[in-house]
């Protein structure tokens, strides 16, 4: 599990398009879930790839010439291990050519407390802990109302 000197990561992935449906799983072993086994890491979570249409057109250099990719396989794969190979691990990534764009970061700790804010309170907003202030409500005589309309109107 993780220890004192192994750190949680997340890696988010956009896989080529230009992979085969059928070869997912194992591209995926191959380039991502193997070499983090191979550095004594320990894979926590991880989702199936999925094609996506990108937000905006990517360009990658495969080869010697440079490919624009508009979609792609988005997943993301968690794991444990040690923080010096990882690195390194990173830069195998960031190079891969199956790999258009990669994302590693160190996972947050979830502590289970609620996330305090410094910002003071909006004005005006219900909150569940204090409820609105009751309205003093006016009572309206109509027949007041018809009158003023009147005479509104007779002096256009």
């Amino acid at each position: 599990m993780e220890s004192e000197e192994n750190k949680k990561y997340e890696l988010g992935y956009l896989l080529s398009p230009m992979v085969p449906a059928e070869d997912l799983e194992e591209v995926l072993a191959e380039e991502i879930t193997k070499p983090i086994a191979k550095i004594g890491g320990e894979i926590t979570a991880n989702s199936q790839p999925q094609l996506r249409d990108l937000a905006y057109a990517i360009s990658k250099k495969i080869g010697n010439s440079r490919t624009t990719f508009r979609h792609a396989y988005f997943g993301y794969i968690q794991f444990i291990a040690e923080p010096a190979a990882v690195t390194k691990l990173n830069e195998v990534w960031i190079k891969n050519e199956k790999l258009v764009r990669v994302l590693l970061i160190i996972a947050p700790k979830l502590t289970g407390k609620k996330k305090v804010s410094s910002r003071p309170p909006v004005a005006n907003r219900p909150s569940p802990n204090h409820p609105p202030a009751p309205v003093e409500s006016k009572l309206v005589d109509e027949k007041a109302i018809d009158r003023q309309i009147e005479g509104l109107l007779t002096e256009v």
